[in-house]
């Protein structure tokens, strides 16, 4: 018989390798099963949701992870299955053919409307439907309207390209307009749903390009661009607003401009490296300029190239020859004065303005 003493060591002994070969077991069979899920993630997800639960996942440290992770990842709802790109790293089957300027486009502009949620916080304005005949006639805005306010709306089908927050398209639709909207972020257009929704409105949002539209061919009565054309690639979008547009159709542009001469004496030495630094921050008030990387100005070209569809032009003007290049839009003795300059002087106000509101009607050649 072993004396007590030795049973008591050799019995710890044999505790300590079972405790030891049950540890490495365990360890062995959760390394495998990490191994295991890092290989499955290794491959790059094929669905939204499978980025989701990728990107879940990721979120917890591989020495933390346990079978539950993978598990309670997938079994969480995606709020991203309708968002697109996530981390700029993968892309839906929505997104996939955009081009890289498209793709820029659409992460400022869905970090933009991030920011800018706060709009749902305050009630929406209609004032400019509702105004009398050229009220404001010194506002590129307050005179789109009171050209659209002319023309009978009601129950036509509008399409409101670039919708943005939709402000446009809320407006066209308390006019009785039958309204089409879309964007390529799907960030601002929750905001323009929610808006819709609460204002009570009958609004179709669609997520896309203008460039490759989904509609069906000649449905729209109208169309109505506002700073949207300067981020897009202008031949591609006409040919889409063309073909969606039914003969006769009126398209209405309102975008910011430069004519090429002018745009020279912009990018020259002098304005670039002294004026506009210490212009910048009088005209946008200390705030970060609404600019993105791909955006640029419509020059004279371009908006040759957009009426080139046209067979009859029936507005146009020109604004801001001072105003939001040398100081803000917010003193109105100073956009009168501005928008007087450009009317007195029409044979030149192309080559002087810095914004231009065009109307015309669409002729579609027959094939």
């Amino acid at each position: 018989m072993q004396p007590p003493q030795a049973r008591e060591i050799f019995s710890a002994l044999i505790n300590d390798a079972l405790r030891s070969i049950s540890s490495k077991c365990a360890s062995n069979v959760a390394s495998g099963f990490v191994g295991l899920a890092k290989d499955e993630f290794l491959q790059a997800p094929k669905t939204r949701h499978e980025v989701y639960v990728r990107e879940r996942y990721d979120r917890v440290p591989i020495m933390d992870k346990s079978p539950k992770d993978l598990e309670n990842a997938r079994g969480t709802p995606d709020p991203f299955m309708e968002r697109g790109i996530i981390k700029g790293r993968y892309m839906s089957d929505k997104h996939a053919n955009l081009t890289e300027r498209q793709r820029r486009e659409l992460e400022y502009h869905r970090e933009h409307a991030k920011q800018h949620r706060s709009i749902l916080n305050r009630p929406f304005s209609y004032d400019v439907i509702y105004a009398k005949k050229h009220s404001r006639w010194w506002n590129a805005a307050w005179e789109m309207y009171s050209f659209l306010n002319t023309q009978e709306l009601r129950n036509k089908k509008v399409l409101v390209v670039g919708c943005g927050f939709g402000e446009d398209a809320l407006r066209l639709a308390k006019m009785g307009a039958q309204v089409e909207a879309l964007d390529l972020s799907p960030e601002s257009l929750s905001v323009a749903k929610e808006l819709a929704s609460r204002e009570k409105l009958q609004i179709s949002f669609r997520e896309m390009p203008v460039e490759t539209m989904d509609y069906e061919s000649d449905i729209f009565d109208f169309v109505v661009a506002r700073d949207i054309l300067h981020h897009v690639d202008i031949p591609a979008a006409m040919n889409e607003i063309i073909r969606t547009s039914k003969n006769g159709a009126l398209f209405v542009v309102n975008e910011v401009y430069t004519h090429s001469f002018t745009d020279r004496i912009r990018h020259s030495a002098f304005v670039e490296k002294k004026l506009y630094p210490a212009m910048q921050s009088f005209v946008y008030e200390g705030e970060q300029p609404y600019i993105t990387e791909d955006e640029r100005k419509l020059t004279e070209k371009d908006v040759a190239e957009i009426v080139k569809p046209l067979k009859k032009i029936v507005l146009k003007k020109h604004f801001n020859f001072l105003v939001n290049r040398v100081a803000p839009d917010k003193y109105d003795f100073l956009s009168k004065i501005d928008r007087a300059i450009l009317a007195a002087t029409n044979p030149i106000a192309h080559i002087l303005g810095g914004r231009v509101l065009l109307g015309g009607v669409i002729e579609k050649i027959e094939n």
